[in-house]
């Protein structure tokens, strides 16, 4: 085992930097909306015999010699042949399968243009999610830090464009083709139809994740010339302001009066818009929390109380870490402290405003709140969540708080989306239904999980339930494995590559037996 750790480390140091780019892929090339819904040999060798889901080389939309390195790094010393293949898949799945364009600005300026899968735009949370497995490959890496410096350039840019929304076409210099959007409704801010996708759910991890973004490449790397580029402290402000538009009070503090001039409004004729109350403002809420008003969940769907918790949490842990690129690099010491400063307040009015008494577990934290004394007990599996506090580093896994609401989270009599079934058993959500749990969540129960056994028995239900395409899907029916969503969602085949290294850090063992 201390051999395995060890070259592990080596590995990391010494990958090999030659870059690679992007390729043109070949018309011959299978269309891989498909082609994961296939099984496809060589099968691994294990009990469940999980397909190879890694299209041919020729066919990858990014190729890195330092990410085949470390695959085979780890594939090669994992003992349960099931998992080998999980890995592979997974880890390799965003550059094989969602680079759409790579390419420059007429500036120069490197940008990455990052789908989901199977649908055709770049999600901010995706794309930055994607993306963070390879974080430890970024400073030995040239190819992989380009890849990181073209998304977070072309999300500066998104955001200063349209820094309420969440999802994007691709960019002018890419010659792709733009997707079709057919939303019906009407939101405010107005945004252009060539550069946004959905219509503009104001979710407040999307500009949680470009801040994460940054702060995977800056700890990499600490490339201070790359973080004094102005589109990027454009982008900066642009998230503070957003932020702090959305603290503007459902209610006039001197007057009582509805306020008339919410800086968003979202309404849609389409029910699977999820259109909101109150003529597109949504549910009212308290200002005076200090929290941030966010009216859709990581997952697109509408909250029900606005103040949601996990993603103030991801924001709050962000903006602080953003800070210290600030004062690193000696860009703009007034904006470092605003940054640390709006994290930690934050932080504060979760711990005020987000945390009730639960008559089983005793104090939780709440999925969402709205400031005038109601709670929302749940949690959806949609990271960030509250089972991911710890993920997100709000807290650590042992802190008691968080260790009684994850108990209250695992269990189906007190988390209406948590459901049990012969398949698969886990956190779900609304999005898609009760009976369906997400890979993603039990990713995240594994992450956040100190229990050796609960570990491995996760483990074993993720690779049993994939019905042999070796793919993490969406969602998963309690009985029956072959009735899944989203068979190609990159988002949650990054999740699980990062449980896998997870894994190797905390309980390499767990990964060397088919019983796991």
């Amino acid at each position: 085992m201390a051999f395995f750790l060890s070259s592990f480390t080596v590995v990391l140091s010494l990958l090999d930097t030659a870059s690679a780019g992007w390729q043109n892929i070949s018309a011959s090339c299978p269309d891989y909306a498909t082609y994961a819904t296939q099984k496809h040999k060589p099968f691994s060798n294990g009990i469940f015999q999980l397909s190879n889901a890694r299209p041919a080389e020729h066919c990858r939309t990014f190729v890195s010699p330092g990410i085949e390195t470390l695959i085979h790094t780890i594939t090669s010393q994992i003992g349960d042949p099931d998992l080998e293949r999980l890995f592979e898949n997974t880890f390799g799945s965003c550059v094989d399968t969602v680079i759409r364009w790579k390419g420059e600005a007429a500036t120069g300026e490197e940008l990455s243009f990052i789908i989901t899968g199977d649908i055709d735009a770049m999600w901010l949370r995706d794309a930055a999610q994607s993306l963070h497995p390879y974080q430890s490959l970024v400073a030995a890496n040239d190819d992989i830090a380009s890849l990181f410096r073209g998304t977070i350039n072309i999300q500066s840019r998104f955001l200063t464009e349209a820094p309420y929304c969440n999802a994007f076409k691709p960019p002018p210099e890419s010659g792709l083709p733009l997707p079709a959007n057919d939303f019906q409704g009407n939101v405010t801010p107005v945004v252009s139809n060539h550069t946004i996708w959905t219509p503009c759910q104001f979710e407040l991890d999307s500009l949680a994740a470009f801040l994460q973004l940054s702060n995977d490449y800056w700890q990499a790397t600490h490339d201070i010339s790359f973080f004094q580029q102005e589109s990027w402290l454009q982008a900066i402000d642009v998230v503070l302001q957003t932020m702090n538009s959305m603290k503007v009070p459902s209610y006039d503090p001197m007057t009582g009066a509805p306020n008339e001039h919410q800086p968003y409004l979202f309404i849609s004729d389409e029910p699977g818009w999820g259109s909101l109350i109150n003529s597109g403002a949504g549910e009212p809420f308290n200002a005076g929390t200090g929290l941030v008003h966010t009216p859709f969940r990581p997952s697109d769907d509408p909250t029900v109380f606005t103040l949601h918790i996990p993603a103030n949490a991801m924001m709050a842990v962000q903006l602080k870490q953003t800070s210290a690129i600030l004062g690193a690099t000696g860009s703009n010491k007034t904006l470092e402290h605003v940054l640390y400063n709006a994290g930690a307040s934050i932080e504060k009015a979760i711990y005020q405003h987000g945390l009730t008494q639960h008559p089983d577990y005793g104090t939780v934290f709440a999925y969402e709140v709205d400031g005038y004394g109601s709670y929302n007990l749940m949690d959806d599996a949609n990271i960030p969540s509250l089972l991911s506090l710890p993920m997100l580093g709000f807290v650590d896994r042992t802190n008691r708080i968080y260790q009684n609401t994850r108990k209250m989270l695992l269990n189906r009599h007190s988390n209406r989306y948590y459901t049990t079934g012969p398949v698969i058993s886990g956190i779900g959500g609304p999005h898609v239904g009760p009976k369906n749990p997400w890979p993603m969540a039990l990713c995240a129960q594994i992450q956040t999980s100190t229990n050796r056994s609960e570990i491995a028995e996760v483990l074993l239900m993720l690779k049993s339930s994939t019905a042999g395409l070796g793919l993490m899907h969406e969602s998963i029916d309690i009985y029956n494995q072959t009735d899944y969503t989203r068979p190609w969602f990159v988002w949650a085949n990054s999740v699980f590559a990062q449980t896998i290294l997870d894994v190797v850090e905390r309980f390499p063992d767990l990964l060397f037996s088919e019983e796991t």
